[in-house]
């Protein structure tokens, strides 16, 4: 799942994308994939694993 976001994130991303856009489209994807992001904040780009 980690490679398939990134991959996506690379072909999604242009110089015009904001940090917005960007989080928005992978919290989006996530779900879509049938996840659910576990952070309280609901950060994307690290892990919440000890």
């Amino acid at each position: 799942m980690e490679d398939r976001l990134h991959q996506e994130l690379l072909k999604y991303v242009t110089v015009e994308t904001t940090f917005e856009d960007l989080y928005f489209h992978m919290n989006h994807l996530i779900k879509e994939y049938g996840f659910i992001n576990l952070d309280f904040l609901g950060n994307l780009g690290h892990s919440i694993v000890n």
